[in-house]
């Protein structure tokens, strides 16, 4: 069973991975518009979460939920945006 430290804890560690990625996607220059948006509100998610006790607990499953679809959005973008499905350097070159 998670205390709530533990719960916390493991929310920070998630939001700092998104951070690492978001952040490298930029230095990569893979944040095409439609990307950048998603990727800000995959930061926004963490706002979700609020209050204490069973408010917190109810207020996780949606952010997940929010999250998740993020999370598909930018590994999978519209068809005219392939960033994430090819790094650059694996891009074949014409």
């Amino acid at each position: 069973m998670h205390t709530c430290r533990q719960r916390d804890l493991e929310i920070l560690e998630q939001y700092e991975k998104d951070v690492t990625m978001v952040v490298s996607l930029g230095r990569q220059g893979m944040l095409t518009e439609e990307l950048l948006h998603a990727a800000l509100a995959l930061l926004e998610v963490p706002a979700m979460i609020r209050g204490y006790g069973h408010v917190k607990v109810a207020s996780l499953e949606p952010a997940k939920l929010r999250r998740d679809a993020i999370l598909h959005r930018l590994r999978t973008p519209s068809s005219h945006t392939t960033a994430l499905q090819t790094p650059p350097h694996q891009q074949q070159q014409n």
